[in-house]
């Protein structure tokens, strides 16, 4: 009789350290499989594909020493993927004192709000990595993942609340559309086409300084045929427009050596209260100390 006890309470604390350990591990794994699925409801896919996804996602990351694994995966009112578990751990020791098997039980739900209402102004100044160490997978997933937030994040009702995304390059060189290149540089350069627009980062003994760009020290520049001033390196402004953000992340292609302070001042800017000044583009341009006094 005592044999049996010590073995129970030795076995009961093996045992449980196993159970412990697969619950933890079936729940994460559970959570990350939803979430997978998911994205999967977000980007259009139908309820079968989000839920074998889920599923693979779960087989990848899940126990190894369930007995039981019995992890059930299914779509909700076409937005929400639900995982249930009811699996088990056999008991090494346990066994001893009749009990054969330790239950885990949980759930794991992911809801996709496509297009929702959030209750609140929303404004986001999306920069994104256009250098060309972007090159290849990494550019891919940017742009799906950029494509994502905005689907997230702009919804179909602004009638109450608003929400809108600005798109700017991580990037040496900016192309911030005509008007507003001419408020920030006080210059208007010749001929109609956006490609003479092309603000670039200063240099020199004035690559980390402040001073105000103009036409003669070079902190600026307007191309008609360097690539790094077509479309991949185009701010698009604050906007509610899906087509266009989505059009414009697509446009965006790696090029360039690694940098980006231009990028992020311009990507400020965007969320700048003084920028309704400026953009939409149709606007009447602002001198430059307006720019500045964001």
């Amino acid at each position: 009789m005592m044999l049996t006890a010590a073995v129970s309470v030795v076995g009961g604390a093996v045992d449980y350290a196993r159970w412990l350990s697969a619950k933890t591990t079936t729940l994460s794994a559970m959570d990350a499989a939803v979430l997978a699925g998911g994205r999967a409801l977000l980007i259009g896919q139908s309820s079968a594909s989000a839920i074998e996804i889920a599923e693979k996602y779960y087989n990848k990351n899940k126990s190894n020493v369930l007995s039981v694994d019995n992890v059930v995966f299914t779509v909700e009112n076409a937005n929400e993927i639900v995982a249930v578990a009811d699996s088990a751990v056999s008991t090494a020791l346990l066994g001893v004192a009749g009990i054969q098997k330790l239950h885990i039980r949980g759930e794991a739900r992911a809801k996709v709000e496509v297009g929702a209402n959030a209750g609140s102004h929303v404004e986001i100044s999306l920069m994104l990595d256009t250098t060309g160490s972007m090159a290849g997978d990494k550019m891919v997933s940017l742009k799906q993942a950029a494509i994502d937030l905005v689907n997230i994040t702009v919804w179909s009702d602004q009638s109450e609340y608003t929400s809108r995304v600005a798109v700017v390059p991580f990037s040496p060189y900016v192309n911030p559309g005509r008007d507003a290149f001419e408020v920030a540089t006080n210059y208007s350069p010749n001929g109609n086409s956006d490609n003479k627009t092309c603000v670039k980062e200063r240099s020199g003994t004035n690559r980390y300084t402040d001073a105000t760009p103009n036409g003669s020290n070079g902190y600026f520049n307007y191309y008609t045929s360097n690539s790094s001033c077509k479309p991949q390196a185009t701010v698009l402004p604050l906007t509610a427009n899906k087509q266009d953000l989505q059009q414009r992340i697509n446009e965006m292609q790696p090029t360039g050596m690694t940098a980006g302070h231009l990028g992020t001042q311009w990507s400020w800017y965007a969320l700048s209260p003084n920028f309704a000044n400026v953009w939409p583009l149709d606007a009447e341009p602002k001198p430059y100390s307006r720019l500045c006094s964001a």
